[in-house]
């Protein structure tokens, strides 16, 4: 029941990014400002997504990866249109790279 509970509610929080991002475009924000959120925006509710998982199982690990996750949606956005795609790359796999090298450590600990 938890699985289909955390299932839909990165499906909600992905259907209510996209249609925030129809809400932009059709008032009339510029193509740049659409960009950025149609970038930083999966990665803002990934983090958010992995924020709220690990308040339930307890796991450190996957609280570091939602807090970094969160960092990079919210800093590379300032890299612009096209930075931010690189950020989100370099930086978001980063941070998926360090949370499974390190959660064998936190998990024993």
């Amino acid at each position: 029941m938890r699985r289909r509970i955390h299932f839909l509610s990165l499906i909600a929080g992905l259907a209510g990014m996209f249609v925030l991002e129809g809400a932009l475009y059709r008032a009339g924000a510029s193509r740049a400002v659409v960009d950025v959120f149609e970038a930083a925006a999966p990665i803002l509710v990934a983090g958010l997504f992995y924020l709220a998982s690990s308040a339930v199982r307890l796991d450190w690990a996957m609280c570091a990866l939602g807090r970094l996750l969160v960092a990079v949606a919210a800093g590379g956005a300032f890299a612009g249109p096209v930075g931010i795609w690189a950020v989100g790359a370099l930086a978001g796999g980063l941070a998926f790279l360090l949370a499974g090298a390190f959660e064998p450590v936190l998990h024993h600990a």
